[in-house]
């Protein structure tokens, strides 16, 4: 079985994350399948000022050691989904822990009390801790990888949350509803303004009764004054 062959087997641990409590420590967890399918990678990096982080890894010969050589592929799917129902249940740890640079410690994986009743040690995995550029350049690739993800959901780091745009306004317009005018309409003459050519004053007592329209003529009679105006029809038509 190739290398391939063997990681394909190994989907279930790609793209995990856990948070992991290790005395008064925290740690984030980070679990993949490297690009080309060669490597199960962890990255481990320590909560704080300092922005550490740690990597370890298995190759294919790495497993095949802990599953046997001629390892099935339903025995290799179910190593990996062990090793991923440990992660996402929080049977995971920081073993040999010390904050001193340089110091061997190592990712356990699997339940201390079912491993104590079975005689089994917990699964390990040797970590190295990154340089201060590798760490930098680590924490610069999970960005870019959240963002990448995040593009189809609209730039939103947390795909869960709900999300609607803005509702957009509609142009508003106001069409004023016609007036209904009744057959016979008593109403006040409007104030006219004084020119210069008429001083006479016109007084609200003067009112022009509006007559309906004659039939086909478009014309109104003014009987108190005697004027024509021009006709409107019942809509108050302009």
């Amino acid at each position: 079985m190739t290398t391939e062959e063997v990681l394909s087997h190994f989907g279930a641990l790609d793209e995990l994350i856990q948070i992991i409590y290790e005395g008064i420590e925290r740690f984030v967890l980070l679990s993949s399948i490297d690009d080309i399918g060669q490597e199960w990678i962890v990255h481990l990096g320590l909560q704080g000022p300092e922005g550490r982080w740690w990597r370890g890894s298995w190759s294919d010969k790495d497993i095949l050691r802990l599953t046997g050589a001629n390892a099935s592929e339903t025995l290799l799917e179910g190593f990996a989904d062990k090793i991923a129902d440990a992660i996402v249940k929080g049977n995971a740890g920081v073993g040999d822990w010390v904050a001193d640079k340089g110091a061997k410690i190592h990712l356990t994986l699997g339940d201390s009390a079912s491993n104590a009743s079975n005689d089994k040690p917990p699964m390990r995995v040797p970590l190295v801790e990154l340089s201060t550029e590798q760490a930098a350049s680590h924490a610069t690739r999970v960005f870019w990888n959240l963002a990448t993800e995040a593009q189809s959901r609209k730039c939103r780091i947390n795909g869960g949350a709900s999300y609607s745009a803005p509702a957009t306004t509609a142009a508003y317009s106001y069409t004023p509803a016609p007036a209904v005018v009744s057959k016979n309409v008593t109403s006040a003459a409007p104030s006219l303004p004084k020119s210069s050519k008429d001083t006479s004053t016109l007084t609200g007592d003067k009112k022009i009764q509006m007559k309906r329209a004659s039939p086909g003529t478009g014309t109104l009679d003014s009987s108190s004054t005697g004027a024509t105006t021009r006709g409107v029809s019942e809509g108050w038509g302009v």
